[in-house]
């Protein structure tokens, strides 16, 4: 099934390129795509076995086109993308119209990235180190401030700045709007580059919670598209996160090159729970816990072909100074690349993990857990 499902889905973007290059004349469609298989040497931790083999990290495809269509918005693009890293999973990552008013204000509509965080928002194909550093950590804590979603964002790009404001369902949910809550999440993003070399970026996002009452108090409760129009038996509570980010490209020769990145945040950790809540607070009265987070990536091309890299991130789950103690995760990369061309490359890592594991009874830190992951990739864009 999964074989005839990417067959029909090749075909389509061949079948639709060639009917819109013959229908539309003025149009410009592509279809293009990019894949990194890779070995890997997961270390699941001491005195157990480790995950080792080989497998995809993304296999996607990508069918996008730009039309000039009238007066008032001079030109539609579109752009539709799946990735296929397993043999039993299809996942929609893009599928939106933008549209462009003028060449510095423009519209996007339909399935995009949340615009929160450089490191989420970088293209996957050309990421500095194999895997991003900081959003799987937000992800596994289940926060979602960084997602793909169905929305709508405001674009707004000069050479010396860009803005984007953006409107998203209520929990990034990939279905109907029938199962979603009753409430949206709002992102601002905002750049400015002082230098050619030097981007500097923030982002700002606020979150729904929808939250129904429970057996043991009020809980989170999302997209089940149940909801009752009673205050009694629905609330809504936000959560808000932010970060500033930067982005520095030097080449001091035609064969050596500097890329500096990173990105430091915080936000409510509403996953956590209730930050100290009163006996008769409801969900709608709820304050949360704060977490902590920041990366830093450098990656120094020697040669046309040949760079070392390094990246290191931390996360702090919980940054109270009571509760919060000895709870952070920190991740160390170190990593060699080989640029075969603009459009592959060949890259290995090491990845130093280290997960701190809390107080014991009589309050004193517990050993932290350590793990040391492998990965040889391979990226091809085509």
């Amino acid at each position: 099934m999964k074989r005839f499902l990417l067959a029909a889905l090749v075909l389509f973007m061949v079948a639709g390129t060639a009917w819109a290059q013959d229908k539309c004349p003025m149009a410009k469609v592509e279809v293009s795509g990019y894949l990194a298989p890779n070995f890997r040497m997961i270390d699941k931790g001491e005195d157990v076995n480790s995950d080792l083999g080989f497998g995809l990290a993304f296999n996607r495809f990508t069918f996008a086109g730009m039309q000039e269509v009238g007066p008032i918005v001079k030109k539609i693009g579109w752009k539709v993308e799946a990735d296929l890293p397993s043999t039993d999973s299809i996942d929609l990552i893009y599928a939106y119209v933008h549209a462009y008013f003028t060449e510095a204000i423009s519209a996007r509509f339909g399935h995009v990235k949340e615009a929160f965080g450089r490191e989420w928002l970088h293209p996957t194909y050309n990421l500095l180190t194999a895997d991003r550093l900081i959003t799987p950590l937000m992800a596994h804590e289940g926060l979602d401030y960084a997602g793909y979603s169905y929305g709508l964002e405001l674009h707004l790009k000069q050479e010396m700045f860009s803005f984007v404001a953006g409107a998203y369902d209520g929990q990034g949910r990939e279905s109907f709007v029938g199962d979603q809550d009753p409430d949206l999440d709002f992102a601002l993003r905002a750049a400015v580059n002082p230098m050619p070399e030097l981007q500097i970026a923030g982002s700002l996002m606020l979150k729904s919670l929808p939250g129904e009452p429970g057996a043991f108090g009020w809980f989170h409760s999302p997209d089940d598209g149940t909801y009752l129009d009673d205050a009694e038996e629905y609330q809504t509570n936000s959560a808000m996160a932010w970060e500033l980010d930067f982005d520095y490209q030097k080449a001091f020769s035609p064969t050596t090159s500097l890329w500096l990145q990173g990105e430091f945040g915080m936000g409510d950790n509403w996953e956590l729970g209730a930050d100290d809540p009163a006996e008769d607070d409801t969900w709608e009265d709820y304050e949360w816990f704060q977490f902590q987070y920041f990366y830093v990536k450098a990656l120094m091309m020697a040669t046309k072909g040949f760079g070392v890299y390094l990246g290191f991130a931390n996360w702090d789950p919980n940054t109270d100074s009571d509760l919060g103690e000895n709870d952070g995760f920190s991740k160390i990369v170190p990593g060699i690349v080989y640029k075969w061309s603009d459009y592959t490359r060949t890259q290995a890592e090491v990845q130093l993990f280290t997960e701190q594991q809390g107080l014991d009874a009589e309050g004193d830190e517990v050993d932290d857990e350590t793990y040391t992951n492998f990965v040889l990739q391979q990226v091809l864009v085509w």
